[in-house]
């Protein structure tokens, strides 16, 4: 690892070899398989004014909190929403244990390729898992305390709604980042080219050195001649025959006047 990457946290506990197992991708595999179980289980209770079940997360403030826990209680909903609660704990920690072993596993996978920002993806998942632990504590004391208006329930709505934000925007940012090194790790693997399907040119020893190698150059070819130079010899050749006949004639002029 470069010093200008960030270790995973289980980067950290695999540096020794009892807690190496925490980097497999069968890790990554039975967390998905536990968030897909409890998935379900762990949603809040959706009324008609309540229609995405998400209120209670996000309440903004008391009289938000205290206008969604009336809902649930003229639904009969209390109960179900405070075991929805109860099973999301159990979805935080697959969710953000598996996220991470996921990544940190992909940069084990091609060391070569690994980005920088993979340690800190990583760290991300944790710190989202744990804003969500924090919501769920919030949420539980406003049931606890619900219908008596309380200081506690005033912090707790605005407390939840701030570590609800967070873990939003913390979670759609690590989903998004590993769906694009999920992608970059298939798509390496589909398109990188196979071994032996590169082939360099032979090397030839070069007169320098013994040691010293060089790639072998094709012969250079000659340069074209310009065309004035090709249409001057090609007069030259026209030339010689009228030239040679002159001198031919000249010598038998000498004789027939001697």
């Amino acid at each position: 690892m470069s010093n200008g990457e960030l270790p995973g946290p289980f980067g950290l506990l695999a540096r020794g070899s009892r807690f190496a197992w925490m980097r497999s991708p069968f890790v990554s595999l039975g967390c998905f398989l536990i968030a897909v179980a409890v998935f379900r289980l762990a949603q809040l209770p959706v009324t008609p004014t309540t229609p995405s079940g998400l209120e209670l997360e996000l309440p903004g403030t008391a009289d938000g909190a205290l206008a969604v826990l009336r809902a649930y209680d003229d639904a009969r909903a209390l109960g179900r929403a405070v075991s929805a609660i109860n099973w999301d704990f159990l979805l935080i920690f697959a969710y953000s244990i598996g996220l991470a072993t996921l990544l940190e596993w992909l940069a084990t996978r091609d060391p070569g390729y690994r980005d920088a920002l993979i340690g800190y993806a990583a760290w991300g998942a944790i710190l989202a898992g744990a804003c969500d632990l924090l919501e769920n504590g919030s949420m539980l004391v406003m049931l606890w305390t619900y219908p008596t208006p309380s200081p506690a329930f005033v912090l707790a709505a605005l407390f939840g709604t701030l570590v609800s934000l967070t873990k939003w925007t913390l979670l759609c940012a690590v989903v998004g980042y590993t769906s694009w090194e999920v992608a970059k790790s298939i798509g390496r693997g589909f398109f990188s080219p196979k071994p032996g399907q590169i082939s360099m040119p032979p090397l030839q020893p070069s007169a320098s050195g013994a040691g010293d190698e060089r790639r072998a150059e094709p012969a250079s070819e000659p340069a074209a001649e310009p065309a004035t130079v090709r249409i001057g010899k090609l007069f030259e050749v026209f030339r010689a025959p009228e030239e040679e006949s002159e001198q031919e004639k000249k010598p038998a002029e000498k004789v027939e006047t001697t």
